[in-house]
C-alpha cells in the first residue's frame, strides 16, 4: 500500500495508520450523513405543505455545516498566519488535529459526491461540483500523505463567505450578496494571495505545494468575476423593475457559462 501511495504522491511524508484513518472516516461519514437528515427532517416539519426539502436547498445543507465549523477554527488560523512572527514553512508541517480537520472536509467532498448523485443531481454541476470535488479530494490527500496538512487549516477562513451563500439558500434572514462578495474577495482572493505568494518563498522541495495553490486561486478570481458580473446585472434589473430571486452566485447566475448547474464555490 505504502509503495503504491509512494508512486502516486511521491516521497511519502509521513507514517499514516490506516485503521485509524478509516476509523476517523466512517465517524465524519456518520456525522455528516446524520446532519444531512436532521436538516432534511427540519425542513420537513416547517415547510407550509409537508413535502420537504427542495433538490436545491438539499444542495447546500452539508456546504453549511461545513462553512459554520471552518469559519471559527479558521481565525484562529488566520491570527496565526498574520503575525509577525509567523514562520511560513509551518505550512508544510503537520499535526494530529489538523490531520483530523483536513479528514473531515475529505470526507465532506466525498459524501457530497455520493448524496448529490442521488438526493440533488440537478443541482450538482460538473465544474463546479465533480470536477472541483475530485480535483480537491485528491489534492487534499496528497496534502495529507506528504504531511502539508497544517497547509489546509490555514486556508478554513477562505468558507466564511459560503455561510453566507449555502446560508442564505437555506434561511432568507442570512442572505446577503455583499457580505458574500467582501469576504470572497478578502480571504479567497487577497489572503489566499498571500499565502500564495509565502508558499512560493519556500525553498524546492518544501515549496513543491505552491503550483496547485496558484491553480486554485485563479480559479477564485474566475468565479470572483462571475458574481460582479452578477451584482451588475441585478442592479440593471432593478433599475428597470425587473425581480431577482436568486442570490448572487460565485459565478454570477445560477449556472456557469457551460450552462451547468452551480452549486457552489470552495477552499483552496
Amino acid at each position: 500500500m505504502i509503495k503504491t501511495l509512494s508512486m502516486m504522491f511521491g516521497e511519502v511524508g509521513i507514517i499514516v495508520n490506516w485503521w485509524d484513518v478509516l476509523v476517523t472516516v466512517v465517524f465524519f461519514s456518520v456525522v455528516l450523513l446524520c446532519w444531512y437528515q436532521a436538516m432534511c427532517s427540519y425542513f420537513t416539519q416547517t415547510s407550509k405543505d409537508g413535502q420537504g426539502p427542495s433538490q436545491k436547498q438539499k444542495a447546500w445543507f452539508l456546504s453549511f455545516f461545513i462553512s459554520c465549523l471552518s469559519t471559527p477554527l479558521g481565525v484562529y488560523y488566520l491570527s496565526r498566519a498574520l503575525s509577525p512572527e509567523w514562520d511560513a514553512s509551518e505550512m508544510l508541517d503537520t499535526d494530529a488535529f489538523s490531520r483530523s480537520v483536513l479528514t473531515l472536509f475529505w470526507v465532506y467532498l466525498i459524501v457530497d459526491m455520493a448524496v448529490g448523485y442521488f438526493e440533488y443531481p440537478g443541482e450538482f454541476g460538473l465544474l463546479s461540483g465533480w470536477v472541483h470535488h475530485i480535483f480537491y479530494a485528491l489534492f487534499l490527500g496528497y496534502a495529507y500523505m506528504k504531511g502539508y496538512s497544517i497547509s489546509f487549516t490555514h486556508t478554513l477562513i477562505m468558507e466564511s463567505s459560503s455561510i453566507f451563500l449555502s446560508g442564505g439558500r437555506l434561511f432568507p434572514r442570512l442572505r446577503s450578496d455583499w457580505a458574500f462578495g467582501c469576504l470572497f474577495l478578502l480571504f479567497r482572493v487577497v489572503y489566499h494571495l498571500y499565502l500564495l505568494l509565502k508558499l512560493y518563498s519556500l525553498p524546492a522541495p518544501r515549496g513543491d505545494l505552491w503550483p496547485p495553490v496558484a491553480g486554485v486561486w485563479v480559479l477564485h478570481l474566475y468565479w470572483f468575476r462571475g458574481w460582479m458580473q452578477g451584482m451588475r446585472r441585478r442592479a440593471q434589473q432593478s433599475k428597470t423593475g425587473e425581480a431577482s430571486s436568486s442570490m448572487a452566485s460565485p459565478c454570477g447566475d445560477s449556472r456557469d457559462p457551460e450552462g451547468e448547474p452551480v452549486k457552489r464555490e470552495k477552499s483552496a
